[in-house]
């Protein structure tokens, strides 16, 4: 027998907690996570507080808000959550080197080996303990011998009373017989305060003995084996409750209706099949810092802390050939608090002297309060670079030679526009392929896209100024075009050239297009402007005259 022992941490209210932790907010103020499905806001997630004033999972934000005026509602952000939970996992990493995230909220550590390095397996749960009541944090622990098994237990542990199955009372035979005592009003109604308390507690753990793992997960519902939930409801809708209704059942029966997976983590959670905890490769950390004797505030004594930490921290980068393309430069103050500050670069670099001109125009945000006692900075997005980039040219013998390509004022000139301007006002176009002319082209940001020249000749010259199209007015009925009023003023032609002919999409629809086919003319005016006009012979909506363009 296997002596493999895994432990699952689950954070029920992790995504609640999060916000709590950085905002600060008050543990007995209610605070619920608003998850947007369609055209309406459920609660997904929500602190005891919450629970408390009679808020629930799966309300919506409308009843929440009725109920309880004074919650604090937030967006989910799976980002962050991610992000937390990755922190989470780091600090785990104390207690075995073999963890695995179970997104979206919990953490599978194989602790084989390692229990007796914390005094045994209930002194390492009374370490989680500790630690999660220093974090604030709400877990429940399963402790097995599968990855199934823990997962099972640490998401199924409110009625943990009922887990252990040996057969020796009624509720535990026949369905018939428990049908019977259900009827005879032999359950609970409602839930006393102190098993109401128990409920919201914020630890709880289960630990199964070595070999009993089948004895404790017959009881736990069929949502405890990972399934799909269209596959879950399937099998409730036949009769089935729990683990034991289906390890009671034939395999072959069961494979044929539901397929091999239900098998699979039927195994799984039983030991028969193999279920490894494979820990991720840790990502590469490229950070610096700087220890201060004495609180600094002034700007020139934070650009000296930064000509010191820039160059050690491009060396790193350097060393292990990657460029930086986000920075956080973190300062952390004498009465506790943080600030953080970011910078963007249009490519990966590790030049010491831009990276620090950057970060010089970025100071002035700085609110240094009391003092500061230590700066740090990390990179937060990095890409493999090479010291030196090579361009093809032709030589005098017309034959390809390969010189540095030294030319990167104009991506350095970008990085410094763009923190004055911001990274989403710079952009570039980059030509595609449609006949609608204001779909001939996709903006880009100018820091993640590339410079582009092969732009497609076109047949049918285009205006320089593309706008939404404007109604004109007509005043000849008998020539369109000769007379017409556009945006207040009367213009004549002197001179058209068409008509071409652009047809919608078909395949699409397209609310700008639902005029129909139009009819695209050239008009040059007697006071000089050359227009783009068009005619929609009408569609879904009427048709008309229009102005969308000019080419001055």
């Amino acid at each position: 027998m296997s002596n493999r022992r895994v432990l699952s941490l689950w954070f029920k209210r992790l995504s609640v907690e999060r916000v709590v932790r950085q905002e600060k907010i008050s543990f007995e103020t209610p605070v619920v996570i608003i998850l947007n499905e369609g055209n309406q806001g459920t609660v997904c997630n929500l602190n005891v507080a919450a629970e408390l004033q009679g808020l629930f999972i799966g309300q919506s934000i409308r009843d929440t808000i009725l109920r309880c005026p004074n919650v604090i509602v937030r967006f989910f952000d799976l980002e962050e959550d991610y992000r937390f939970l990755d922190l989470l996992s780091r600090w785990a990493g104390k207690y075995s080197p073999w963890i695995k995230k179970e997104l979206p909220d919990g953490i599978l550590i194989d602790i084989t080996g390692c229990a007796h390095l914390f005094g045994g397996e209930k002194s390492l749960i009374e370490a989680f303990k500790i630690d999660c009541a220093n974090f604030s944090l709400t877990a429940r622990i399963g402790l097995a011998d599968t990855v199934g098994a823990a997962w099972a237990l640490s998401r199924f542990l409110e009625n943990t009373s009922e887990l252990l199955y040996t057969g020796d009372i009624i509720d535990q035979e026949a369905r018939a017989t428990r049908a019977r005592a259900f009827k005879r009003g032999n359950q609970p109604n409602s839930l006393t305060i102190d098993q109401k308390n128990n409920e919201l507690s914020s630890f709880k753990y289960v630990i199964v003995p070595c070999g009993q793992t089948r004895e404790y997960i017959s009881n736990l519902p069929l949502a405890s084996l990972r399934l799909p939930l269209s596959k879950v409801t399937s099998l409730r809708r036949l009769g089935f409750r729990c683990i034991k209704d289906l390890l009671e059942i034939p395999r072959a029966p069961l494979t044929r209706r539901f397929g091999r997976d239900l098998l699979t983590r039927l195994d799984q959670i039983l030991g028969l099949e193999p279920e490894p905890v494979s820990p991720e490769k840790p990502a590469k950390r490229f950070s610096v810092r700087l220890t201060l004797p004495e609180p600094i505030g002034l700007k020139s004594d934070f650009l000296l802390a930064l000509e010191k930490l820039v160059p050690a921290l491009c060396r790193k980068l350097k060393n292990n050939r990657f460029g930086v393309r986000k920075l956080q430069l973190q300062i952390f103050r004498t009465d506790g608090t943080t600030q953080s500050i970011y910078i963007q670069l249009t490519q990966p670099s590790f030049d010491t002297e831009k990276i620090l001109t950057l970060l010089g125009m970025k100071l002035d945000e700085i609110i240094s309060e009391f003092g500061v006692d230590l700066i740090r900075l990390e990179t937060k997005i990095y890409e493999p670079v090479y010291e030196t980039q090579y361009v093809k040219e032709l030589s005098e013998d017309n034959l390809e030679v390969k010189k540095p390509n030294t030319d990167t004022d104009f991506e350095h000139f970008l990085n410094r526009i763009s923190l004055r301007l911001g990274t989403e006002s710079i952009t570039r176009w980059h030509s595609a392929e449609s006949h609608i002319p204001e779909k001939s082209f996709i903006t880009s940001g100018a820091m993640w896209s590339e410079p582009f020249f092969d732009w497609i000749s076109k047949v049918y010259s285009r205006p320089t100024v593309l706008f939404n199209p404007e109604p004109i007015e007509v005043l000849d009925n008998v020539s369109p075009l000769k007379k017409f009023k556009w945006r207040g003023r009367y213009f004549n032609s002197i001179f058209k050239t068409g008509p071409e002919r652009i047809s919608p999409e078909w395949w699409f629809d397209d609310p700008n297009w639902r005029t129909g086919v139009r009819d695209y003319w050239k008009i040059d005016t007697e006071t000089g402007e050359r227009l783009w006009l068009y005619y929609a012979h009408g569609g879904l909506k009427t048709g008309g005259w229009f102005c969308q363009g000019c080419f001055s």
